[in-house]
């Protein structure tokens, strides 16, 4: 009638959208079950064509389904499947140390490193440096401790070659008149 409310329902639109029923799914077929797609195309087959001859048809042919082989090759085994540890992917970069971060671990290590190498060249040379030297700067020294040997230790006098018919001869003109010349009085004289 007009103006006239309803009860209200005893769930309401929450109880209904929030409980949810799961699927579960049908038992598969094995091999007590007929197999109805064989029976039928026997029956047709045979010329049966009403539904009370199919029910004879049935009682007197029993028709079961074969078990089902593997189709294709066994599933292949993966690593995750042995090992359940086992990742795919590439590896990425292990985590920050954070605790050495905020500790300065880092710069600590740094800070021995770098007293180490300076104990080691204060303590290790005994105060001399090594300088590294060049190709020319090597030729160098080399051709000034041979200048500096020649000096020092001179080597022995080799008297002159004469030829041999020379050797007893002796020569006609004093130092004095090998040492003045033609031209000289010339220019002392002015």
């Amino acid at each position: 009638a007009y103006g006239r409310s309803d009860p209200p329902d005893a769930e309401g639109a929450r109880d209904v959208t929030m409980c949810w029923a799961a699927h579960v799914p049908r038992a598969k077929a094995n091999a007590n079950c007929q197999d109805y797609v064989r029976l039928n195309s026997k029956a047709a087959a045979e010329g049966v064509t009403s539904a009370g001859a199919l029910k004879e048809f049935k009682k007197h042919n029993d028709i079961r389904l074969n078990p089902k082989a593997a189709a294709g090759p066994p599933p292949c085994v993966i690593p995750s499947d042995v090992l359940p540890a086992f990742a795919y992917g590439n590896k990425s970069r292990p985590s920050t140390p954070i605790h050495r971060v905020v500790s300065n671990g880092y710069g600590n290590e740094q800070e021995l490193l770098l007293r180490h190498m300076y104990q080691t060249k204060q303590g290790g040379s005994g105060g001399k440096r090594t300088v590294r030297l060049t190709v020319a700067s090597k030729r160098q020294i080399a051709h000034a401790r041979s200048a500096r040997q020649l000096v020092e230790s001179p080597p022995e006098q080799v008297p002159e070659w004469k030829m041999s018919k020379f050797k007893n001869v002796a020569g006609k003109m004093s130092a004095e008149q090998m040492g003045r010349s033609a031209s000289a009085p010339r220019l002392t004289g002015c």
